[in-house]
């Protein structure tokens, strides 16, 4: 039996702007941090692929060869998912002279803890924990600089298996 991964309106579920906002709300749960979006792109990268990091767990989604490319295509869905998860009053958003910035509230934690209980959620907390320490004391410059240094090598293992042919 086929899965079925549609929301209600029949657009995919998994990696729609719900799905990555919500993946979101993990990642502030492990902070006292405040995050502007093109941040919160990186570290979501990070939590489902947190095998191309050196020493991180093994990833949450499958790899791909075009998996660097969540980076330049998710910033709208995300920006999305953080409005529709601000309008429920599960995070907050914080606007200053640097720009937009994203953080827990008082009911995330709580609303994540009593509603998301399956296996999955259980690791991407996991992952969450793992992202926030590994990353939580890099500023937006230094995740840039990170991700710059590091993005032509995910899904590069692709490339070097079909160039030995």
């Amino acid at each position: 039996m086929k899965k079925n991964n549609k929301n209600t309106k029949g657009g995919d579920v998994f990696n729609s702007s719900l799905d990555i906002g919500l993946r979101t709300l993990f990642l502030l749960v492990e902070t006292k941090k405040t995050y502007d979006l093109q941040s919160l792109v990186y570290l979501d990268y990070f939590l489902i692929h947190s095998g191309d990091v050196i020493d991180g767990p093994e990833s949450l989604h499958p790899a791909s060869k075009f998996r660097a490319g969540e980076i330049l295509v998710k910033r709208d869905l995300m920006k999305e998912g953080l409005q529709m998860l601000h309008l429920k009053q599960l995070l907050d958003v914080v606007s200053c002279e640097d720009g937009i910035y994203y953080s827990k509230n008082k009911l995330t934690s709580a609303f994540i803890k009593n509603h998301f209980r399956t296996d999955y959620s259980k690791d991407l907390a996991v992952r969450a924990k793992w992202v926030s320490k590994r990353f939580g004391k890099y500023d937006e410059k230094k995740l840039k600089q990170y991700v710059d240094k590091n993005i032509s090598k995910w899904g590069a293992e692709f490339l070097d298996k079909t160039s030995n042919k």
